[in-house]
């Protein structure tokens, strides 16, 4: 090999080191993302929302919550209402408070203390709470809830 080409090959290879390395660090920020009530920024209304938003996904943020809300009845959007998070059903205050956007999803990048199992529930526009039955582990809501894959659970429904 001649000086020359070494040389070129050493910038190009150290020039491509840098270029993985950015990427890398930028693959390693988790990008703040929470819904809110009358944003339009979420979408896919009923997929798993975690099948892109984890660690590694092509998804914008790593979603420790996320999920889509129904009509009572319907396959609607619930739009601008509130999903919460409790160790115990109604007993002192949610571990989390999460807002449903104006496209009747929700989501959040914020840490969750699951503990042991927290139990969801769903505020509706009427400040009635309606609790999921059993707790949960998982944030991935709609992994269980809507996805069509064969997974039991209704939807999250409110009223």
């Amino acid at each position: 090999m001649t000086k020359k080409l070494i040389v070129t090959s050493l910038v190009l290879l150290v020039t491509y080191s840098a270029f993985l390395s950015i990427g890398c660090e930028d693959n390693e920020w988790n990008e703040a993302r929470v819904s809110y009530q009358g944003g339009t920024e979420s979408h896919n209304w009923g997929t798993d929302c975690m099948e892109c938003h984890r660690r590694g996904g092509p998804g914008e943020g790593w979603f420790t919550v996320a999920g889509s809300v129904s009509k009572l009845g319907t396959n609607e959007p619930y739009p601008n209402i509130i999903v919460e998070l409790w160790e115990t059903p109604g007993a002192g205050q949610p571990v989390a408070v999460i807002e449903v956007d104006a496209l009747g999803n929700f989501y959040t990048t914020e840490p969750v203390n699951w503990g042991d199992g927290l139990y969801p529930a769903v505020v509706n526009g009427n400040g009635e709470r309606i609790f999921m039955q059993y707790k949960t582990m998982i944030g991935a809501c709609n992994s269980c809830h809507f996805n069509g894959k064969g997974v039991s659970a209704p939807p999250i429904w409110a009223k």
